[in-house]
């Protein structure tokens, strides 16, 4: 057993927020560096990814999306909630500079030389926008028929 579970208390303490800092920054590479430790965590703990930056959910889903076969069963797994919380990133659920940092991310992968990399930021797109879509009464199209105005 692990002596007085500190490694759960660690994982759970928001404030400070150690999960985030053992990341790092926000960068595409401290997501990388961290991505061993990081899917048993979040694999274990889904709820997790909502502590997570919009970088990190939206690099760990190019990663489930990518082409590296069994290392992203993981991943797929947690693709749901990941869509979910890209989304609300790129919506501005988070704030400008969390959906700016989405944006950025994926933009810079859809123009990458990589088609397989292109690939996977375009899926990612359209499916993390794929609930962002205005329902017919959310637009505020007039009726042809009313002549009120």
């Amino acid at each position: 057993g692990e002596l007085f579970g500190l490694a759960e208390r660690f994982r759970l303490c928001e404030e400070p927020d150690f999960l985030l800092r053992a990341i790092g920054s926000t960068s595409r590479e401290s997501i990388e560096r961290a991505y061993d430790w990081l899917i048993p965590i979040i694999s274990s703990h889904p709820r997790t990814i909502n502590r997570l930056p919009s970088s990190a959910s939206c690099f760990l889903l190019l990663r489930a999306y990518g082409t590296e076969g069994d290392k992203n069963q993981q991943l797929l797994e947690l693709s749901a909630p990941l869509r979910q919380h890209v989304g609300s990133c790129i919506s501005g659920e988070f704030g400008e500079s969390q959906a700016i940092s989405s944006a950025d991310l994926l933009f810079h992968d859809l123009s990458d030389r990589n088609p397989d990399r292109r690939l996977c930021a375009r899926r990612v797109l359209q499916e993390a926008t794929t609930s962002m879509r205005p329902q017919e009464d959310d637009l505020d199209i007039p009726d042809e028929n009313d002549l009120s105005w």
